[in-house]
C-alpha cells in the first residue's frame, strides 16, 4: 500500500485518511447487521415506525458512504425531515473506505469508489451486488462519474488522475488517462451536460485545483476560479441548465459556486462553520443540494439554489463512522 505524505494541518490529515481508508491507516468498527436482500426488502430496526419497506417501489433514494465504518446507506426521499436507512451496503459485500458514488440515471446502477480495496463496485440501485468490479494498476478511486453513453471516470487520489472506463458493461476496460503534471493528489471528478469533465484535485503548492477536459480528452485547462484560493479540494458539480460550478473547500469551509463560461467569479456561496464539506450531490429537480460533512457526522441539506440550510440529516450517521460521500437517484440530469 502506498505511503501518503501531506503537508497540511490536522484537518488536512483527518480529510486524507477519510478518503484513503485504509491506506492512510483507519480502523473500522464492525457494520450495522442491516443488510441489503435480492428483493430490496430489509426489515428495519425496531426503533423504526415502518416494519418493512420496499425500496425498489421507491422513485428517490439517498446514498451516504461513512468509510471508517464501510458502509453506504441508502435512504428514501429525503427532500425534507431525517428519513431511517432503509439498506445497508457493508464489508460483507467487499466495500472497503468507500468514498464517492454516484447512481447512473439510465442504468439505475450506484457505482462506489471503493478506495481501501482500490477498486470500483457497481451495485444495483437498492444495493443488491456488487454485480462487476472496476480495477486498474495503479488505482486509487475516490471519486466515480458516469456519462450518459454508461462511461465511466474515476479520480484517483494516490497517483493523481481520471481512468476512463468506455462502453459500459461488460467492456469496463481503462482505454484513457486524464492528468495535470501539476496534481499532487486528485479528488473530485463530475461531467457537464456538454460532455465534458471537470476534475478537481490539490496542485504541488497545496492548493485546490478544478481542470476542465472539453470532451472528457486530454489536454485539460485549470480553469481560473476567482475569489479567494481553495485552501483544501473537496468534490466537485455542476448544476442544470445554468452549468454553475459546484466546488468544496473542505478547510474554509465553504461551498463555491462559479459561473460559466469563465467561472472567474468569487464563488461565495455557502458557509457553515464546524462544518468539512468533502462530496456533493444535487437531486434531479435540484431543489436539494446534499453535502457529506465529515467533523459534523451528518449529510448537510441545503435548499437549492438559494443555498438556504435546512435541517441536517442525521439517522444513522457519524462523525466516529467519518461520512464521505453522497450520491442521489436521480442525479441531477447531464
Amino acid at each position: 500500500m502506498p505511503t501518503i505524505t501531506f503537508a497540511k494541518n490536522a484537518i488536512g490529515v483527518l480529510a486524507l485518511a477519510s478518503m484513503l481508508g485504509a491506506c492512510a491507516g483507519v480502523t473500522s468498527p464492525v457494520a450495522p447487521t442491516h443488510a441489503a436482500q435480492g428483493n430490496g426488502i430489509v426489515q428495519r430496526a425496531s426503533r423504526d415506525t415502518v416494519p418493512n419497506v420496499n425500496c425498489n417501489n421507491l422513485t428517490h433514494l439517498l446514498y451516504v458512504s461513512q468509510s471508517a465504518l464501510n458502509t453506504v446507506n441508502i435512504y428514501p426521499n429525503a427532500l425534507n425531515g431525517n428519513p431511517s436507512p432503509i439498506v445497508f451496503i457493508t464489508a460483507s459485500q467487499g466495500l472497503n473506505s468507500p468514498a464517492g458514488m454516484i447512481v447512473a440515471n439510465n442504468s439505475q446502477v450506484l457505482y462506489v469508489a471503493n478506495t481501501g480495496a482500490q477498486n470500483v463496485l457497481l451495485f444495483k440501485r437498492c444495493g443488491t451486488g456488487p454485480g462487476a468490479v472496476l480495477n486498474d494498476s495503479p488505482f486509487s478511486p475516490v471519486d466515480v462519474a458516469v456519462s450518459a453513453a454508461n462511461d465511466v471516470y474515476v479520480a484517483n487520489s494516490v497517483a493523481p488522475s481520471v481512468t476512463v472506463f468506455p462502453g459500459g458493461a461488460p467492456n469496463y476496460n481503462p482505454s484513457l488517462t486524464l492528468s495535470d503534471s501539476t496534481a499532487r493528489q486528485g479528488v473530485g471528478i463530475t461531467i457537464d451536460k456538454f460532455g465534458d469533465c471537470y476534475w478537481s484535485f490539490i496542485d504541488f503548492s497545496g492548493l485546490g485545483r478544478v481542470d476542465k477536459f472539453t470532451g472528457c480528452v486530454m489536454p485539460g485547462v485549470t480553469l481560473a476560479l476567482g475569489g479567494p484560493s481553495i485552501q483544501f479540494a473537496g468534490g466537485v458539480q455542476l448544476d442544470f441548465p445554468n452549468n454553475r460550478l459546484l466546488f468544496n473547500d473542505q478547510f474554509a469551509p465553504k461551498t463555491r459556486r462559479f459561473n460559466p463560461p469563465s467561472y472567474t467569479n468569487g464563488g461565495n456561496w455557502v458557509t457553515t462553520a464546524g462544518t468539512q464539506p468533502v462530496y456533493l450531490s444535487l437531486r434531479d429537480n435540484e431543489q436539494r443540494l446534499y453535502v457529506a460533512d465529515q467533523i459534523g457526522g451528518v449529510v448537510q441539506r441545503y435548499k437549492y439554489p438559494s443555498g438556504l440550510l435546512l435541517t441536517p440529516i442525521t439517522s444513522g450517521l457519524s462523525a466516529s463512522g467519518v461520512v464521505t460521500g453522497v450520491a442521489v437517484y436521480p442525479a441531477a440530469p447531464l
